[in-house]
């Protein structure tokens, strides 16, 4: 979590707020975005986004971006070109969302803040990946993945 929030600038950042708590943007974007910082992974040498990201907005009003890529990635040592290392390549399928956490250590201080009208929260970036290797592995297990990605929910925060 804290590489994927460390490898998306703050403009990468507002782009997947802004899409995913107003609707404002696209889901292509933010899945070509997430795509982009997931090229950024150590190892990875080659990233291909599969298709265009869509986007969901669930039936409590949460908004979600789902989208696929394909990775290659050297397991080792990786010098001019070459892999030392083992090779692989992998189908992932991903979906993410956001939503604001509370940070108030005790409900006094949520009390105390709420009455000088102030809010101590953090937004935090729900990443769910599903990955297998590409050939019969994935062809077998993607609607599985199809499956199990649309059961991500994250619920809204009581107002």
């Amino acid at each position: 979590g804290q590489q994927a929030g460390a490898s998306l600038s703050a403009d990468d950042q507002l782009a997947l707020a802004t899409y995913v708590y107003s609707g404002e943007g696209s889901a292509d974007v933010v899945g070509k975005t997430m795509t982009a910082s997931a090229a950024r992974s150590p190892g990875v040498l080659k990233l291909t986004q599969q298709g265009a990201a869509s986007g969901y907005t669930a039936d409590d009003g949460r908004r979600y971006v789902r989208y696929q890529y394909t990775s290659q990635r050297c397991a080792g040592e990786y010098d001019e070109g070459e892999c030392f290392g083992t090779l692989s390549t992998r189908r992932t399928l991903a979906t993410l969302t956001m939503s604001s956490v509370s940070q108030y250590r005790t409900n006094t201080e949520r009390e105390r803040m709420k009455e000088m009208g102030q809010a101590r929260n953090v937004d935090v970036l729900w990443l769910l990946t599903l990955s297998a290797p590409v050939g019969a592995a994935w062809d077998s297990i993607e609607p599985v993945f199809e499956r199990l990605s649309k059961t991500l929910r994250v619920p809204m925060a009581p107002d």
